[in-house]
């Protein structure tokens, strides 16, 4: 889910279904934790179909991101910090399959403005990023 590049702290997080298309993208301040904008990104995922599985870094682990997604009948692979006294379990084998998002986010940040972010507004940042999702998607059907 995010990621954060360039000279502005700027976090980049996005929902994606595989390696080529995205069904949410946000932004968040560097300094946020990640798991700040995980309810405002599920609930644009959520408008792309229903919500199987969430599968993300250790950055995404805690209880009130978990709770909701549990509740809601989301399945959560998503690994705890070493430092966690009670982890919960997860599929290490579904885990795997994250490098997709990964391989997504090497797709995005081929685009040097995304990468670095020459944008001074986030909005129009977004609104690029948004642009280069389209392209990245329209370059799957080649």
């Amino acid at each position: 889910m995010g990621r954060s590049r360039g000279g502005l702290t700027t976090k980049l997080h996005v929902a994606c279904t595989d390696e080529h298309s995205s069904v949410a993208l946000t932004l968040s301040e560097g300094q946020r934790h990640d798991s700040v904008p995980v309810p405002e990104l599920i609930t644009e995922a959520s408008t792309a179909g229903k919500i199987m599985r969430v599968t993300a870094d250790r950055a995404y682990d805690g209880d009130p991101t978990r709770k909701p997604l549990i509740d809601a009948g989301i399945e959560v692979v998503i690994p705890s910090p070493k430092n966690r006294k009670h982890p919960p379990g997860y599929s290490t084998e579904l885990y795997k399959l994250r490098h997709k998002v990964e391989n997504y986010f090497r797709k995005l940040f081929d685009f040097r403005r995304v990468a670095t972010r020459y944008d001074k507004l986030a909005r129009s940042y977004l609104a690029f990023v948004h642009l280069i999702a389209s392209i990245v998607l329209l370059r799957s059907f080649r």
